[in-house]
């Protein structure tokens, strides 16, 4: 069963041309403060210290993610953080996989205030469903080994409650509106009932720099 909570999480904007939004690295080791995550399922977390010799750029400690799936379910986790997203493009995480054989299938997660309150509300009648929001889904299967870098084009996301709220990605700030509200990441498994372990570092939000422009070298045979 999610949780719908509505405590304010610290803003982690860095402002500029190419915006970032840190919504947690787990450094400071606390699951519920800056920002409050919860947890659902059968899902056990831990914060552990990462092995920086693993990948370049790691943050100081990870969130440890395991458990038994049940019919393919295993749980989540999930936090608030009202912001405006217009700025941003991408969604990056750090994901370690420890066995491929442990694979999981995370249900990415983005909440859209749509009716200017700053609350998700669950749909009376399909608790599934939210009632006048937005919820924007991404699929991610992780069945690597070791730590991988993943970067999420927000145009990737896909309306997973249509005819309820405005069916539009439009988290933005602006007519009372709560802009992007929450994020929660559900795990399942690659089988029916199986073992999930994987490790989340940073998770954070950005812009997207242009690629560089390649420019022709003219070596004479042009004309």
């Amino acid at each position: 069963m999610c949780l719908w909570v509505t405590s304010l999480s610290a803003a982690g904007l860095i402002d500029g041309p190419y915006p970032v939004y840190l919504v947690d690295n787990f450094d400071d080791g606390e699951l519920a403060v800056n920002p409050e995550w919860w947890q659902f399922g059968d899902l056990d977390v831990d914060i552990l210290v990462n092995n920086p010799k693993e990948l370049k750029g790691l943050s100081k400690r990870a969130l440890r993610l395991t458990g038994r799936t049940s019919r393919w379910y295993l749980g989540g986790i999930g936090t608030y953080f009202p912001m405006d997203a217009r700025k941003f493009t991408h969604l990056k995480l750090l994901i370690k996989g420890v066995d491929p054989e442990l694979g999981a299938s995370m249900v990415i997660e983005l909440y859209d205030d749509d009716n200017g309150n700053f609350q998700i509300e669950p749909h009376p009648i399909d608790g599934s469903m939210l009632k006048v929001d937005d919820r924007f889904v991404y699929n991610l299967k992780i069945d690597w080994l070791g730590w991988k870098v993943v970067i999420i084009p927000l145009e990737m996301f896909r309306d997973e409650n249509p005819h309820f709220g405005d069916d539009i990605w439009n988290p933005y700030q602006e007519g009372g509106s709560g802009g992007l509200l929450q994020m929660q990441l559900l795990l399942m498994g690659l089988k029916e009932n199986a073992r999930v372990d994987i490790w989340l570092d940073a998770v954070k939000f950005f812009k997207k720099r242009p690629e560089p422009v390649k420019k022709l070298v003219d070596d004479g045979d042009f004309f």
